[in-house]
């Protein structure tokens, strides 16, 4: 059985409008109604079974039988799932509502980097239109996932303009885990425009990573903060240091953004030139 490339519903076909039915993802899937009203059938445009015509599991499957329907079953709600060759067939409780599964069940998608960059992009997307409202789904899916996973995940909270994720994003930005979600912590946090985060991005400038560092640089001017100046001069110092050219390309094209200034690419240049500014303002 092939892991699902993503599982995200794109309409709740009982729920009435909802930020599913007014997003078009551009998935080559639809729901069908079944003649059971807790499940939904999912026809995809791609392979999910590929060994036997159809397979039924229900809550508590293993996942060495089928890491997708274990993962899917696993979500509180869910009853039951039957794979075909091209259809996902989820059963629920009856208690429980569609809206209300399809964020764990996208999240899952992004845990385990299912699908290709578009696919999982449209994932993203979803998630981050969900909102605040599933940053628990989206932190417990963290918890497992893999690295492009864990990006993925990380760029949906960057979707989510809210103080809660800031926090999230500021921690993930200062910690030690892999650069590709540090990085996307960062954008995050600069699109977010949420002043809060600012000393996270401004801390990322004298990472020792030089793809944070690099990053830390092309994003820091959205706070439009003059006092980054003097944080980017040290990082292109530290940049030249270390004979890093785009880094050093980057700190030169953001200390241009911060003040409206133009030098040199060096950084003793920026220093000399931060000066004369200084002193003639005082």
């Amino acid at each position: 059985i092939r892991v699902l490339r993503v599982f995200a519903p794109r309409l709740d076909p009982g729920s009435g409008p909802g930020v599913m039915d007014a997003m078009d993802l551009g998935f080559r899937m639809h729901a069908e109604r079944t003649p059971n009203p807790n499940s939904i059938k999912w026809v995809l445009g791609q392979t999910v079974a590929d060994v036997v015509a159809s397979a039924s599991f229900e809550r508590g499957v293993s996942a060495a039988v089928s890491p997708l329907a274990a993962d899917v079953a696993d979500v509180e709600g869910v009853t039951g799932v039957l794979l075909g060759p091209n259809f996902v067939t989820v059963t629920k409780q009856e208690a429980a509502e569609w809206t209300a599964l399809a964020a764990p069940i996208v999240a899952l998608g992004l845990q385990r980097s299912a699908g290709d960059t578009l696919v999982r992009r449209h994932a993203v997307e979803l998630l981050g239109a969900m909102g605040p409202a599933v940053l628990g789904d989206v932190e417990k899916a963290m918890a497992d996932a893999s690295p492009i996973g864990r990006a993925d995940l990380v760029r949906a909270l960057g979707r989510m303009k809210d103080p809660r994720t800031t926090r999230i994003l500021a921690s993930i930005a200062r910690g030690n885990g892999a650069f590709e979600e540090r990085i996307e912590a960062v954008k995050g946090l600069a699109e977010n425009g949420d002043a809060t985060g600012y000393p996270a991005v401004a801390s990322c400038l004298s990472d020792a990573d030089p793809s944070v560092r690099k990053f830390a640089a092309r994003y820091i001017p959205a706070y439009a903060n003059p006092g980054s100046a003097q944080a980017l001069v040290a990082c292109m110092e530290r940049c030249e240091r270390d004979r890093d050219r785009e880094g050093v390309a980057e700190s030169h094209a953001a200390l241009k953004k911060v003040t409206g200034l133009d030098t040199a690419p060096e950084s003793g240049a920026w220093r000399s030139m931060l000066g004369r500014v200084g002193a003639a303002g005082r």
